[in-house]
Parts: C-alpha cells; structure tokens; sequence
C-alpha cells in the first residue's frame, strides 16, 4: 500500500462545510439510477499529458462513517472505496478532513490514506513508474468535485438569504 495526502482549499465557511458535504453524501442513495453505496470516481487524463479533456470515469462502492474529533475546528470522516468492476482505480481507505481556516469564510478538505493500486502486480508495476499519479488524480479530482459542491451550497444559500 501507498500513502496519498491530498488538499484543496474551499470558499465555503466551515461551519457550514460539514452540513453540506453530509446532505451530499446522503443524497447518494436517494436517485433511482444511483446504488446508495456508489460513487463516481474521474481521471482528467490531462493529467498525464494528454489533450482534448478527456476524462476516465468509474464507480466505486464507498462507506463513510463520521470519526471522533480531536480539536476544534476539524470535522473527520473515514472514508474507503473499492471497485465496483475491474478497472483503472486503486482501492482507498482514509479519512476525508475538514479543517477551519483564519479566514471564516474558507476550509480546506482534505483527504490522507493509503491506496492499493489497481490489477494486482502489473498496477503496481504501473504506480511505481507514474510516482502514483492515478491515485493522485483520483483524489484531486474528488477534491475538486467536493469544494464544487460545497462552493455551489454555499452561493445558494447565499442567495436565498439576500431575497
């Protein structure tokens, strides 16, 4: 297994991050099309180089479950996925981090754990000679999808404060 650490920085007060994030999550399971314990993961292959946007998209079966915090202003959720299929994506079990910044009107996510690349030998071979950049993109785009979410709840609410 490898380490991954990843972190992005969110326009949305931690006060509220946690609230939208576990409304999220929740809504998973509420869509006819979607199984409650799936999610969909994508690879932006820009990432390795590429051109013309594509992106790899894949489902995992995911469980979340809401930790003990150690401090104030820190919310922590375990989180591990696994493939729903064969396919291009590690397995991961870690935590999902919200962190309160100085600034109030920011968080930051992030996301530490260990992946298992994908097939076995031949992924790992593949890992080792990327320097891990398919677990790395993995959880930069999931990262991205999050503060998307986040930033959009935010601006929301916003809004329907100001009428």
């Amino acid at each position: 297994m490898a380490t991954l650490r990843e972190r992005i920085l969110a326009r949305c007060p931690y006060d509220e991050a946690p609230g939208f994030l576990h409304r999220f999550f929740e809504s998973l399971g509420r869509s006819e099309t979607v199984h409650p314990d799936i999610l969909r993961l994508s690879i932006p292959l820009a990432s390795f180089g590429t051109s013309g946007g594509i992106v790899v998209s894949h489902d995992v079966d995911v469980a979340l479950s809401r930790l003990d915090d150690f401090g104030i202003g820190r919310h922590r959720t375990a989180v591990a996925w696994s493939q729903v299929d064969e396919g291009l994506f590690p397995t991961f079990d870690g935590e999902l981090t919200i962190e309160a910044q100085e600034d109030r009107d920011v968080c930051v996510l992030s996301l530490d754990g260990w992946y298992e690349p994908p097939l076995e030998v031949a992924g790992a071979a593949v890992d080792a000679v990327t320097g891990g950049r398919i677990a790395k993109a993995t959880a930069r785009e999931l990262l991205r999808e999050l503060r998307r979410i986040l930033e959009c709840a935010c601006r929301l609410k916003e809004a329907a404060a100001s009428r």
